[in-house]
């Protein structure tokens, strides 16, 4: 529906149209929510670290594929992301703490190369 001045011009969308425009305005307003938010932390960091947003701390969520690298990231992909990194740590939990644990019940000495990334606090960070 456009409105000019008392004239209202009312064009019915089929149901196909419709869905696109409810979906490019979702995508549209999560994307500018998670820059804001995005915005804030960074301002945020800086501001704590006295730096410049572009050379203070930095947020960062491993992604599990680890091939992409995009200009612009959207909510959509943070959220892709985040469920990677969960999926990350419950892997590392499984494989690296259960067997260096298990080695230590059973008083092995466990491989010194046996190690990983814990991104825990970037999880829990998100999560809470």
């Amino acid at each position: 529906t456009i409105a000019v001045g008392k004239e209202v011009t009312q064009t019915p969308l089929r149901l196909e149209l419709a869905k696109a425009a409810r979906d490019t305005l979702a995508r549209k307003t999560y994307g500018q929510l998670f820059l804001w938010i995005f915005e804030r932390i960074n301002s945020t960091f800086a501001s704590a670290s006295g730096a410049t947003s572009s050379s203070g701390r930095e947020l960062g969520v491993l992604d599990l594929a680890g091939f992409e690298c995009f200009e612009h990231n959207s909510l959509e992909q943070l959220m892709i992301n985040f469920g990677n990194e969960r999926l990350q740590q419950r892997f590392n939990e499984v494989m690296f703490q259960n067997e260096m644990k298990q080695c230590q019940e059973e008083g092995v000495t466990a491989p010194s190369n046996l190690g990983f990334v814990d991104n825990s606090d970037v999880v829990d960070l998100i999560d809470k």
